[in-house]
C-alpha cells in the first residue's frame, strides 16, 4: 500500500488491480497503482485469458476473496495471506481467475452433487432394517432441511468445461485434503475446533460446499450399511448429526457478523446476502423464499432413484461406522408413532397455513420401489412462517 495506509478500500484494490494486469501485458493505459503489495510477480506465458475474467462484472467476487473479512477495506496481512495461499506453480492471475470465475462453477457442482446425495437418501428408505428406521428419521429431521436451505440458494452458474479444466487441479487437491481431515477426526466434528482443524484458516463459505457434500457421502455410505446390518442409536443421532450441527454453527455465527456489518454499512441485508458469495446464504436469511407454503406448493422436486448396482461396492461397515454393530439391546423402539395426523407426498412439500405445526409424517409414494412406505420426522417442518 502507498503513503503509509495500511488498508485501501476493496474497490479500488481490484480495479488498479486490474489496470496493472492490462499494463504489464501492454492492453490498456494503465492508471496509477497503488497495490505494490501483490505485482512481485512474473507473468506466465499462458495468463492472458485471465483478462476476460478481470472485468467489471466481477470486481466484487474478487475484492471478496481479498476482503475475507467483508469490512470494505484490504489490509496488508490479507493481501499477503491471499498471495501465499495460492496453489503450487499458480500465478496471482490464475489464482484470482479461480475466485472470479472458477469458484462459481464449483460451487454449483457441489450444489448438485449434495442435491443428489439428500434424494438418493429418501430413496433408499424402503430398504432400511426397521430397527434402524428410528434413527435414520431422526437424522433426516435434523440434516435435510438446513442442507436444502443452503443447497438450493447458489446462483446457478453454466460449467465450462475448458474452463473448469484449469482450475480443476486445485478443486481435486482441496477435496482430498478435506477428505484426509475428516478421517483424521473419524468423520466426528464435535467441536468448533474440530471444524476449524479439518478446514484450516479462512472463512466457512470457502469450504461450507465440500464439507457438506464429503459429510453427506459419509452418511449416505452409513445408510447403505442400514439396510442389512443394526447401527448403534448413536451413530447417526448422535455423532453424524452433530458434526452437520457444528458446521450450520458456524455458519450462523459467520451470518450474524455479515449481517452486523451489513448494518452497520446501512446496507440493504436482503439484497447483500442475495449477491454475497453467489448467494449461498439467501435463503438462510429469507428462508420463505423457499419454504413459504405456495413456493413449496409448486415446487417439482427431482427424483434420484437408487440403485444398489451403481454404488461403490462392497462398503465395509467397519470403515464408516465409529460404533458397534448388531448390538439389539438398546431399548429403542424401531419406529416412532406420528405426533401428526397429517400425511404428505414425497419429498417433504407439506401444504401448511401461518400457526399450524409443521410435524408431520411424510409418506414415500407406491411408486418408489412398489411399495407404500411411510416415515416420521419429528423436526423437518419445525420452521417460521
Amino acid at each position: 500500500m502507498q503513503n503509509g495506509r495500511s488498508s485501501v478500500k476493496a474497490w479500488h484494490f481490484v480495479m488498479n488491480l486490474r489496470e496493472h494486469f492490462h499494463e504489464k501485458w501492454n492492453v490498456d493505459s494503465p492508471a496509477d497503482i497503488t497495490t505494490e503489495a501483490v505485482v512481485a510477480h512474473e507473468k506466465h506465458p499462458d495468463d492472458e485469458w485471465v483478462l476476460a475474467y478481470i472485468n467489471p462484472l466481477r470486481l466484487q467476487l474478487i475484492s471478496k476473496v481479498f476482503d475475507d473479512d467483508a469490512s470494505g477495506f484490504i489490509t496488508l496481512a490479507e493481501v499477503n495471506a491471499f498471495t501465499t495461499s495460492r496453489p503450487l506453480g499458480w500465478s496471482l492471475p490464475h489464482w484470482i481467475a479461480y475466485w472470479a470465475v472458477g469458484w462459481h462453477m464449483t460451487l454449483t457442482e457441489y450444489s448438485s452433487k449434495i442435491r443428489e446425495l439428500i434424494g438418493k437418501m429418501f430413496a433408499i428408505l424402503p430398504n432400511i432394517k426397521s430397527e434402524n428406521l428410528s434413527f435414520v428419521n431422526d437424522y433426516l429431521g435434523k440434516v435435510c432441511q438446513r442442507v436444502t436451505t443452503l443447497q438450493a440458494s447458489v446462483n446457478f452458474s453454466y460449467r465450462n468445461e475448458v474452463l473448469q479444466a484449469r482450475f480443476q487441479s486445485y478443486v481435486d487437491a482441496e477435496e482430498e485434503r478435506l477428505r484426509k481431515n475428516l478421517q483424521e477426526v473419524a468423520y466426528d466434528i464435535d467441536a468448533m475446533n474440530t471444524l476449524v482443524l479439518v478446514t484450516g484458516p479462512g472463512q466457512i463459505e470457502k469450504y461450507i460446499f465440500p464439507i457438506l457434500y464429503l459429510l453427506l457421502k459419509q452418511h449416505f455410505e452409513i445408510f447403505r450399511v442400514c439396510q442389512n446390518r443394526i447401527i448403534h442409536h448413536d451413530e447417526l443421532e448422535w455423532d453424524v448429526a452433530d458434526s452437520i450441527e457444528w458446521v450450520f454453527d458456524s455458519v450462523a455465527e459467520h451470518c450474524n457478523i455479515l449481517q452486523a456489518m451489513f448494518k452497520q454499512q446501512k446496507l440493504d441485508e436482503k439484497h447483500q446476502f442475495r449477491v454475497f458469495t453467489y448467494g449461498i446464504f439467501e435463503y438462510r436469511h429469507e428462508p420463505s423464499g423457499l419454504w413459504a407454503p405456495a413456493i413449496v406448493r409448486q415446487s417439482d422436486p427431482e427424483e434420484f432413484p437408487y440403485n444398489e448396482a451403481f454404488e461403490i461396492p462392497d462398503v465395509k461397515a467397519k470403515t464408516v461406522c465409529n460404533y458397534l454393530l448388531d448390538q439389539q439391546d438398546f431399548g429403542y423402539i424401531a419406529y416412532k408413532t406420528p405426533q401428526s395426523g397429517k400425511t404428505f407426498p414425497f419429498p417433504f412439500m407439506p401444504s401448511v397455513l401461518p400457526g399450524e405445526t409443521l410435524s408431520c409424517t411424510l409418506e414415500v409414494p407406491h411408486r418408489m420401489h412398489g411399495k407404500e412406505f411411510q416415515v416420521f420426522f419429528n423436526t423437518f417442518f419445525d420452521i417460521a412462517l
